[in-house]
């Protein structure tokens, strides 16, 4: 969900930070035409995206990734299981 302009903003953040850091967000904030809170959002919002994106995303070597899907199509002899389906059933439908 996408915070809109006509949506209230009604949840108050804080933050303590160097002078250095304040600085520095205060001229990147100019250069983007934004106030530092509208900076400071936009950022907050993209990082917890990529974060966010990161978490439903499992990466791996491709060679890794090759063998798994190899074991996925590995037929692996159960005989107890097949014992059970050779048994008559308890229960019959109607």
């Amino acid at each position: 969900m996408t915070a809109t302009a006509t949506e209230p903003r009604t949840r108050r953040f804080e933050a303590r930070l160097d002078p250095e850091s304040d600085d520095r967000i205060a001229r990147a904030a100019a250069l983007c035409g934004q106030s530092r809170s509208a900076f400071i959002v936009q950022a907050a919002r993209e990082a917890a995206d990529r974060q966010l994106a990161r978490a439903d995303v499992t990466l791996m070597p491709a060679a890794q990734f090759e063998a798994m899907m190899e074991t996925l199509d590995e037929v692996e002899p159960l005989p107890e299981l097949a014992a059970l389906l050779a048994r008559p059933r308890a229960y019959h439908r109607a």
